[in-house]
């Protein structure tokens, strides 16, 4: 929906839009040039394949995933302290949104709505219950790997991944 406001606002001239669209569109292409170079300086210095010539792309929840299991740590669970700090860290407006309750108000007839949004507190009180919670539990198993450097295996048993935190 935001790409066809995008496009209807940047054909009409009256609105003066096209020129800082079209900018916007050279600075980030430059910024994805300059990113993609950096990308292949890196790969060729460390003598591994550049990874920009794949058609694959590798998403940060399957790198957490694998880092996680590599240090010891389930995947999964990895996955879920990285995704709920990440997601207390930089917010997806998407989420918001969809975790709202959303009263249309008005139809402006140009593609745009006046709305009100509003939300349930208990809502947001378990997402921060959720990741204080993910957030102990890492701290805890971190905490682990300092005290008992080695084999992972040993801290990250099921015991202390559900081991509630106030219970030490």
């Amino acid at each position: 929906m935001k790409a066809v406001a995008l496009k209807s606002a940047a054909a009409d001239p009256s609105m003066g839009l096209t020129q800082m669209l079209d900018k916007g569109r050279k600075q980030t292409k430059a910024w994805k040039h300059k990113h993609v170079s950096q990308i292949r300086g890196c790969a060729k210095g460390i003598g591994v394949l550049d990874p920009t010539l794949s058609d694959r792309t590798v998403g940060f929840a399957e790198i957490v995933r694998d880092a996680s299991a590599a240090a010891g740590v389930r995947g999964v669970f990895g996955e879920m302290v990285w995704r709920e700090i990440s997601g207390l860290s930089h917010p997806s407006m998407m989420r918001s949104v969809l975790s709202q309750d959303v009263e249309e108000i008005v139809d402006h007839g140009d593609g745009t709505l006046g709305a009100v949004f509003t939300s349930d507190a208990t809502k947001g009180k378990y997402s921060v219950e959720a990741a204080l919670l993910a957030f102990t539990n890492a701290v805890q198993l971190f905490g682990q790997r300092k005290i008992r450097p080695g084999d992972p295996h040993q801290y990250a048993a099921p015991s202390i991944v559900n081991e509630s935190p106030g219970a030490r």
